[in-house]
């Protein structure tokens, strides 16, 4: 598959990885470069969206899950649970349909009744 601009950010939405504001110091989770290696190698957006899920899944690093300030806690999202999210993410896209090619339904043909 061809990667374009459009294409590239309509995927970087399927995989929450959106470009930070200009002048920012953060970083997405995979550069442009990343993205077209990925795309050249798949189908669809959606197998490209699978494979990049995939991906965020063994990226996942172990985080502080909660901590504690005074009488203050704080907890974030588990690291199994991100890298559950993940691995159901690329199963999701991995079950789109692997062609483009739009699939239509039963068209039905209705004929007039004689009238006298």
């Amino acid at each position: 598959m061809l990667s374009t601009f459009s294409l590239r950010e309509r995927l970087r939405k399927l995989i929450n990885d959106p470009l930070p504001p200009a002048g920012s110091e953060k970083q997405p989770i995979f550069s442009d470069e990343e993205l077209d290696d990925v795309l050249s190698e798949s189908e669809t957006i959606y197998q490209a969206a699978s494979v990049l899920w995939s991906m965020r899944a063994a990226l996942i690093q172990s985080q502080i899950e909660s901590y504690s300030i005074g009488d203050e806690k704080y907890e974030y999202t588990s690291m199994k649970d991100q890298y559950t999210y993940a691995l159901k993410m690329a199963e999701t896209y991995a079950a789109m349909p692997s062609s483009s090619k739009k699939k239509s339904g039963l068209f039905l043909k209705v004929k007039r009744p004689g009238v006298l």
